[in-house]
């Protein structure tokens, strides 16, 4: 099975708030989930979402219900180089 995986583990420290969450198209739609909506529509048939420093934003940003999408969290990677 070929599936995605969606990087969403960085600080985002120059940006003061994590990227994944910031809104994208109206709706209450952000990045993350605009972009995990696509790979399913596109016929991907699994998607990860890999979390870091922002485990929590990262989970309420993806706003898609659809068990084909799972959120992961490395809490030994909470900070990226």
């Amino acid at each position: 099975m070929i599936g995605a995986v969606i990087l969403a583990a960085g600080a985002s420290s120059r940006m003061g708030q994590p990227k994944a969450a910031l809104p994208l198209g109206g709706r209450g739609h952000t990045v993350l989930s605009m972009g995990a909506s696509a790979l399913l529509v596109a016929g991907v048939p699994r998607v990860v979402v890999g979390a870091g420093a922002h485990p929590e934003v990262v989970r309420r940003a993806i706003r898609v219900r659809d068990r084909r999408v799972r959120v992961r969290f490395d809490a030994t990677k909470e900070k990226t180089i």
